[in-house]
C-alpha cells in the first residue's frame, strides 16, 4: 500500500509518497495546477508502480485550489480524502518539538496522517450542491453591486434634484426611467487636450 500527500496551492501542489512502513518513495514531486500537471503526477506514480488500487491519497480541503485534482484522480478510480488543515497542524506539532512547515514537509506529513488513519475526512457536497453554492454566492455579489450602484445614484439625485423621489413610488421603476431623456454622449473636444 502507498500513501500519497499532496500539499495544495494556487499554482503549483507539491506531493509526497510513503510506503506500508513509511518510507519516502523518492524526493516530492511539484506539480502545476493543470492538465499537464497532474499528468506529471500520474506519470510519477507509474514509474513509482503505485496503482489506483494499491494507494490512498490526502489533501487539504485548501481554498477551491484542490477541486479540479480531486476530481480527476477520483474520477481515475483512486481513493482520496479530503482532511481539514487544522487536523494537518495538530498533528505536525504531535510529532516534533519545532513544527518546521515547507510544502514538502507537508506533503510527507499529509501522507503520514492518512498511513495512519489519524484524521476525519471532509465530507464533500454534491457536484450540483456546489455548482448551486457558487451561483448563490455569485447571485449575492451582483446584488451588493447593484445596491451600491443604487446607493451612488441616489446621492446624484438628491444634489440635482431633491424633489425627484416624491414624483414617483419608486424611483427604479419603469415610469421614472421612461421619463427621464435617454442618455446622451458628450462630444469630444478634438485637440484641446494638446492646447492645455
Amino acid at each position: 500500500m502507498f500513501y500519497i500527500g499532496i500539499d495544495i496551492a494556487k499554482k503549483a501542489h507539491e506531493a509526497g509518497i510513503l510506503d506500508e512502513a513509511g518510507e519516502k518513495v523518492g524526493e516530492s514531486l511539484s506539480f502545476g495546477n493543470s492538465e499537464k500537471g497532474f499528468s506529471k503526477l500520474l506519470a510519477r506514480l507509474d514509474n513509482s508502480g503505485v496503482d489506483a488500487a494499491s494507494c490512498a491519497v490526502g489533501m487539504e480541503a485548501t481554498g477551491h485550489y484542490w477541486l479540479a485534482l480531486y476530481c480527476r484522480l477520483v474520477g481515475l478510480g483512486l481513493t482520496v480524502f479530503v482532511v481539514n488543515p487544522i487536523q494537518t497542524d495538530a498533528f505536525r506539532n504531535v510529532g516534533t518539538v519545532r513544527a518546521a512547515k515547507t510544502d514538502r514537509v507537508d506533503a510527507f506529513l499529509i501522507a503520514d496522517l492518512i498511513r495512519f488513519g489519524r484524521f476525519s475526512e471532509t465530507h464533500l457536497s454534491s457536484e450540483s450542491m456546489v455548482a448551486l453554492r457558487q451561483l448563490t454566492r455569485h447571485r449575492a455579489g451582483l446584488i451588493k453591486q447593484r445596491t451600491a450602484v443604487k446607493d451612488r445614484l441616489t446621492c446624484v439625485i438628491d444634489m440635482v434634484f431633491p424633489e425627484y423621489p416624491t414624483l414617483f413610488s419608486d424611483v427604479y421603476g419603469a415610469a421614472s426611467k421612461n421619463s427621464l431623456p435617454p442618455a446622451r454622449r458628450l462630444p469630444r473636444s478634438q485637440g484641446s487636450a494638446r492646447q492645455a
